[in-house]
């Protein structure tokens, strides 16, 4: 009939289905959501790790980089004998020993021999370590082969950020690098 409005049923279902969203769907929506921003913010917390262990590997071959200059500078120091130190914190040893060595004069205010300047270079260069690497520890080798090789063994803590673990253990791990550099003085 012309001018006569549809059934009621038919309107409230119409209706229903413009309605909008239920609670429950709202919810379902939202832990979606927060599910997916937790994500993006452990991928951007283990990117952020990543790129400040990738800095400090960088410095820690850039300080390599200046001990063998060091050692390249004093080729009739480090010719002699065969050469092998430890450096622990800010100090230097002979390895096997358990008395630190210490430079007899400052090669930076004073001339000396080439003895100390290389025993002042370690100990400074110990010194700049234990700054920016605290509990690092590097052992310096030379041998007596022709022509002459030395190694220098870096090893330092940086702390990881893991992308896959359990919530118990997502705090940062500590993880030990090492860094190892051949060269002829």
């Amino acid at each position: 009939m012309p001018g006569s409005h549809p059934p009621l049923s038919n309107c409230l279902a119409a209706r229903r289905r413009a309605g909008g969203f239920t609670l429950v769907e709202v919810l379902v929506a939202v832990i979606v959501v927060a599910v997916g921003l937790l994500g993006v913010a452990k991928l951007q917390a283990v990117g952020l790790s990543g790129s400040k262990n990738g800095r400090t590997r960088a410095l820690a071959a850039l300080q390599a980089e200046s001990l063998a200059a060091s050692i390249t500078a004093l080729p009739a120091f480090w010719a002699a004998a065969p050469r092998e130190y430890t450096l622990e914190g800010a100090q230097v040893f002979l390895t096997g020993a358990t008395a630190a060595l210490v430079p007899p004069l400052d090669c930076g205010t004073t001339a000396c021999a080439e003895n100390d300047m290389a025993l002042y270079d370690l100990q400074r260069w110990a010194a700049g370590m234990d700054a920016q690497f605290p509990g690092y520890q590097a052992q310096v080798a030379c041998d007596r082969s022709s022509p002459r090789e030395c190694t220098l063994r870096l090893s330092w803590n940086e702390r990881v950020v893991q992308a896959r673990t359990t919530p118990a253990a997502s705090s940062a791990a500590v993880s030990r690098q090492s860094f190892v550099l051949h060269l002829m003085p």
